[in-house]
């Protein structure tokens, strides 16, 4: 133990030493909730390693923190290696929390604390690395080394690779915790492998439900019960983000949550941010016509959403006019904007292209032929699947979605369209009606709907249901899952289609 600790006792140290809850509380002067407590206590076992799914808002980056700090005072030439997706929150949520423990901790901890490295004395610290660099946290080894994975989720596969490559010590442990987003990969399969002690913290266990204590801008009740009404209790999202579970892609969605939930990493982000702006910009404007529906228009640059700009109630020259100015704001040709161009909608593309750009803007009919009639029996059907592939986590240039608010969440929801195939063996997506009986508060996918037509091809290119924008280079893995889905069979049939008119047509 540090001199500097004052801990002269050598029985206490061994107590602070085989319980990691004990350490963060004494030398640290904090307070644990009960399920913080038990994530440390699990990891006070030499060798252990400790996987921890959780519900949003009960203080796992805190308790990862609380980690990081007590073992490397406890365990004098100790090294812990911490990481997170991204670099930004290696250095400001979970490094920050650890800074802070450092310096307003009851007695002086020993060493030297800075941004993202506590050093202690040579070969004794604890660095923070992001998950772009791998080669970081290789050649780490020690007596006692303890890896760390916040929003472990998002960590790429080749800093699994490394840890498990580096955790042959007499004393390596690891500690992985995040929310359950994803059901595939490194953090998914921690809770199938025999080494690895699973924990789950749900809403019903987050300590400002249970009255244990307060934690700031942690999950309430009244959170979870505005996440049930928004998105419904059988949600992915609300799976995920408050019963702390895994969920599973809906077998009938033609966007599988996977994809929704990868493109809202923040890693995505950053790699959207890497693709040279200004090459590929693109208008979609979806039309509200009555009640809570509203219009919206977004604006989209390969895989980046620069816009997404929302009213209603609206007339259609008050549109018109927004489009004109977000077109202008954020340089969009005519012949690049799709609108919407069913009911009122009509009357903005008429507008438009009479007054303003001489017929170059597209309308848009969900409900018109597919280019692909062999496989899509409509066009709004084609476009979000041109949407799925443009969403695919192996593309180099995925698209990326918003994250972290509640709007975002909402296009997340809105994506997760479900579809049925015909008795002419077409995929067809639901209507607006049906989505809206299927959503808790029957809101309108507009959004969904908008960031689509982004995808809607151009009048004068040749359509490839294989990737957005008639690329001639298709995705085979698209269009082998496009294949399985007529594989498969059908998921029952329109009894009601009319062959050439199809009054069922999505509107």
């Amino acid at each position: 133990m540090p001199a500097a600790l004052s801990v002269a006792d050598r029985k206490a140290a061994r107590a602070l030493q085989q319980d990691m809850s004990l350490a963060a509380e004494t030398l640290l002067g904090i307070r644990l909730s009960r399920n913080q407590k038990r994530m440390l206590k699990n990891l006070s076992k030499p060798g252990a390693w400790v996987t921890v799914r959780t519900c949003h808002g009960i203080g796992k980056t805190y308790a990862a923190a609380a980690a990081v700090c007590a073992f490397l005072v406890t365990h004098p030439g100790s090294k812990v290696i911490s990481t997170a997706p991204t670099g930004r929150q290696v250095r400001d949520l979970l490094w920050m929390e650890i800074n802070t423990m450092f310096q307003n901790a009851p007695s002086h901890l020993g060493g030297e604390c800075k941004t993202v490295r506590w050093d202690m004395e040579p070969g004794w610290f604890a660095v923070g690395i992001a998950t772009k660099e791998p080669e970081n946290i290789q050649g780490r080894h020690g007596d006692h080394i303890l890896f760390v994975l916040d929003e472990a989720a998002g960590v790429g596969p080749k800093i699994w690779l490394a840890i498990r490559t580096m955790a042959t010590g007499v004393d390596a442990r690891c500690l992985a915790i995040g929310n359950p987003t994803r059901v595939t990969g490194d953090f998914a399969a921690t809770f199938k492998e025999s080494r690895w002690v699973p924990m789950k913290i749900g809403w019903r266990e987050a300590p400002n439900v249970t009255g244990e204590m307060h934690i700031p801008g942690g999950a309430t009740a009244a959170w979870v019960e505005d996440m049930a009404r928004r998105f419904g209790r059988d949600s992915a999202i609300f799976k995920s983000r408050c019963e702390a579970e895994f969920p599973d892609d809906d077998v009938d969605s033609i966007i599988p949550w996977s994809r929704v939930a990868a493109a809202m990493e923040e890693t995505r982000q950053e790699a959207a941010l890497e693709v040279p702006p200004g090459t590929d910009l693109k208008m979609g404007v979806d039309v509200a016509r009555f009640g809570r529906a509203y219009t919206v228009i977004t604006v989209r640059d390969g895989p980046r959403i620069l816009l997404r700009h929302r009213h209603n109630r609206a007339a259609t020259t008050e549109t018109a006019g927004q489009v004109i100015a977000q077109a202008a704001k954020f340089n969009v040709e005519p012949e690049n904007i799709a609108i919407d161009d069913t009911g009122v909608g009509g009357g903005v593309t008429d507008m438009l292209n009479e007054r303003f750009y001489p017929r170059k803007v597209r309308a848009f009919n969900f409900g018109a032929k597919a280019d692909d009639e062999e496989h899509f029996d409509d066009a709004v059907t084609e476009i979000y699947w041109r949407l799925r592939t443009a969403l695919d986590p192996e593309k180099k240039d995925a698209l990326a979605l918003p994250a972290g608010t509640p709007d975002a969440d909402d296009l997340a929801n809105q994506l997760l369209r479900q579809y049925k195939l015909t008795s002419k063996g077409r995929m067809k997506m639901e209507s607006k009606d049906d989505y809206q009986k299927r959503h808790p508060e029957g809101r309108s996918p507009d959004d969904a709907d908008a960031l689509a037509l982004t995808y809607a091809k151009p009048a004068d290119r040749a359509a490839d249901i294989g990737s957005a924008w008639g690329d001639d280079q298709a995705d085979a893995k698209d269009k082998a899952a496009l294949d399985a889905v007529f594989n498969r069979g059908h998921h029952g049939e329109d009894e009601d289609e009319n062959e050439e008119g199809n009054p069922d047509a999505v509107t």
